[in-house]
């Protein structure tokens, strides 16, 4: 077998089917339908002009502390190969041989790494590989990741669940220590301990926000921590908002509906505040349309609830007025999914409440069974 001399990487690409980067980038890929034979793209090593010797597929790496290689191949192929790295200043150095079931899992031992290659013998048959993965000692064992970073809770009422989500980065299961601590203000936190995720995949792990009776009302900042018992934190941050409950009477329903335009006669704006379950509001298709409803009288408002038909906004604001004229933004939804929707806020001097659409769910325009607003409670 003839091997480049020390602290040579040999060719990283071959003569034949696919380009250089198609072949190497398939290997990345994780998807085996792409992923090329290593028939199709092994490189003779230098010796005797490439007639003989050792065949090599080398995969370019960013330079990195490795804690394993792993290589995923068909199975069954009798390959005898072997799988090295290579280290800046030291050349290549084996880490172990190609296993025939079509799994090779091999410690690296943290050694500092910027290409992986596997070697066989020409006389033996080539690998089919579909991919080579890298996993760095460099990163944590988790991922953490907050899908939702703001959240509100009624003062007094039930619990809101924030979502952690845990993704494993390491060839094994990643398991970590939880904590939210609540902040100073009142609110209160529950959730597990401990949160595994397992190799390849992601862990959900919730956490119960309330606010009792006495809560002071405003805006808190809550941490989330994950440890993985190896020095290394994940950390994130939740901003809770804290209202005071709202309920009673319907404010909508005695009031006056607008909007920017109605689709047709059919879906007219009233239709969003008359009580109706059958009978909704719609607007043209594009985005930026609005209703609006101006109340019996000056209230001050603590959530608006909206159920929308099939075309709803993923993205919109609820504006409030004392005279119609001048708006401020009490809220903002920059993630909305339809259905039935309930937003929080403590506005006074309230004679109008808009729904100010900003971005469309759908190709279609926007559309409401029901606009509802609510006061806050004395």
């Amino acid at each position: 077998m003839h091997l480049p001399p020390v602290g040579e990487r040999g060719p990283a690409h071959r003569d034949g089917v696919a380009s250089p980067d198609e072949a190497i980038a398939a290997l990345r890929s994780g998807q085996p339908t792409l992923a090329p034979s290593a028939e199709a793209v092994r490189v003779p090593l230098p010796g005797e002009d490439g007639a003989a010797g050792a065949q090599q597929l080398t995969v370019d790496i960013p330079e990195q502390d490795l804690r394993n290689v792993t290589v995923l191949t068909a199975p069954g192929s009798g390959t005898r190969a072997s799988v090295e790295v290579h280290v800046r200043g030291r050349g290549w150095e084996r880490i172990g041989k190609l296993a025939d079931d079509g799994f090779t899992e091999l410690p690296a031992k943290g050694v500092r790494a910027d290409a992986v290659r596997l070697v066989w013998d020409e006389d033996s048959r080539a690998p089919v590989v579909h991919e080579v993965i890298p996993w760095s000692a460099e990163v944590p064992d988790a991922r953490l990741e907050l899908p939702h970073s703001e959240a509100d809770v009624a003062i007094g009422g039930k619990p809101v669940t924030v979502e952690a989500e845990l993704t494993a980065q390491t060839p094994g299961a990643a398991r970590g220590r939880l904590s939210a601590p609540a902040p100073d203000g009142g609110l209160e936190t529950d959730h597990a301990a401990r949160v595994t995720a397992p190799r390849g995949g992601k862990a959900t792990a919730r956490i119960e926000v309330s606010a009792p009776e006495g809560t002071k009302p405003g805006t808190y900042e809550l941490p989330v921590r994950v440890s993985d018992g190896h020095g290394g934190t994940q950390r994130g941050t939740v901003t809770v908002r804290a209202y005071p409950p709202a309920g009673g009477e319907d404010l909508a329903r005695s009031g006056d509906a607008s909007s920017s335009a109605d689709e047709t006669p059919d879906f007219p704006a009233a239709a969003a505040v008359d009580g109706k379950a059958d009978t909704r509001w719609s607007s043209p298709a594009k985005d930026g349309e609005w209703l609006q409803v101006r109340l019996d009288k000056p209230a001050r408002v603590g959530e608006v609830r909206l159920r929308w038909q099939d075309a709803y906004a993923s993205g919109y604001r609820v504006q409030v007025s004392a005279d119609g004229r001048r708006w401020r933004t009490a809220a903002r939804v920059v993630d909305g999914a339809g259905g039935r929707e309930s937003v929080r806020m403590d506005e006074r001097d309230v004679r109008y409440v808009r729904i100010q659409g900003e971005e469309r769910g759908t190709r279609f325009g926007y559309s409401l069974w029901a606009l509802e607003v609510y006061a806050v409670r004395d």
